[in-house]
């Protein structure tokens, strides 16, 4: 079972000059929100985008130099085991990558940037931060995400993500923190073992191993995808017989005529090319597609890539 990641966000540092004393107290602050959260959750890591020594706590202090000395060992210690252990891939960081190219998320009270945010929100995860700036002072961050899309126009969307600035907000999320992560995903390699008793009416490509492995970089994405693709089992054994396509019992769409030419992949079985324009989604902002090519004549659905909204070709 892949860890479940969460975020310490260094846009929520002060911005500006602290005493050293006010710098120290708001570091062990925010690692006292990581002890308790780890006590709700052991599977529980961390992640950042700088080196943890180097992480912020205002304009004119960093973690390594606020707290230095033997006495705070127990600190650097419990905060490095935490990054240490943190599941996401060089996979995932590039499908997140690709995506931010054209988005940029902030906050919506104070217009705040945040790399933090970003990542949560596409990862459906949280974020840890201090409890300074007015934007991070609540169980929740509202954030909206522009994104520059195809024609050249912005689109927004809002999103809330869950935040840990204090002991009251580890209480709040509690229910979350506990169950987060826990609930049991195959391995890929028993996904994989196993697909044709798990899923009879499904095949799937072989390329598709990847695309798993990829994917358990990031444990919410992947349960998901799997919770897509048992949903696409159960309703290809519901296919009635006098039908040529089964009922989908979540969004099935087709990728607009321009964009099927993305989706052309060989088919090992019998060697031809097929188009896998047909997908459902398994995540909301972080837009996972499941691609698949419903074969009417042996009754099967054959899935083709599990992966981020397509780009380029598969």
């Amino acid at each position: 079972m892949a860890n479940t990641v969460l975020f310490l966000d260094d846009a929520s540092r002060f911005i500006g000059n602290l005493d050293e004393e006010a710098a120290r107290k708001l570091s062990l602050s925010m690692i006292d929100s990581l002890k308790r959260i780890k006590k709700r959750n052991n599977k529980i890591s961390v992640n950042l985008n700088v080196p943890i020594g180097q992480y912020p706590v205002s304009d004119n202090w960093a973690l390594q130099n606020i707290l230095v000395g033997n006495g705070y060992r127990e600190e650097w210690d419990f905060i490095r085991l935490l990054n240490s252990r943190s599941p996401i891939s060089s996979e995932i960081e590039n499908i997140i990558i690709e995506q931010l190219e054209d988005k940029e998320f902030r906050t919506v009270n104070g217009n705040k940037k945040s790399v933090a945010l970003a990542y949560a929100s596409l990862l459906d995860s949280a974020t840890v931060s201090y409890d300074i700036i007015p934007d991070w002072s609540g169980p929740t961050v509202d954030v909206i995400c522009d994104t520059l899309e195809d024609d050249g126009e912005i689109s927004s969307l809002n999103y809330s993500v869950k935040n840990v600035s204090t002991s009251d907000h580890v209480t709040i999320h509690e229910e979350w923190l506990r169950t987060l992560g826990l609930v049991e995903s195959p391995s890929v390699d028993d996904f994989w073992n196993e697909r044709n008793e798990r899923f009879p009416m499904l095949r799937f490509l072989q390329r598709t191993k990847k695309d798993l492995s990829d994917l358990y970089g990031a444990s919410i994405p992947y349960t998901q995808a799997i919770n897509a693709i048992s949903t696409l089992s159960q309703d290809s054994q519901k296919w009635e017989r006098d039908k040529a396509w089964p009922d989908f019992s979540i969004h099935a769409t087709n990728e607009s005529e321009t964009r099927r030419k993305l989706c052309w992949l060989r088919d090992e079985e019998d060697g031809e090319n097929k188009c896998f324009g047909w997908h459902v989604r398994f995540t909301g902002s972080f837009a996972g597609r499941i691609h698949f090519f419903v074969d009417s004549k042996n009754r099967e659905i054959v899935i083709g890539y599990i992966g981020i909204k397509l780009s380029k070709s598969i």
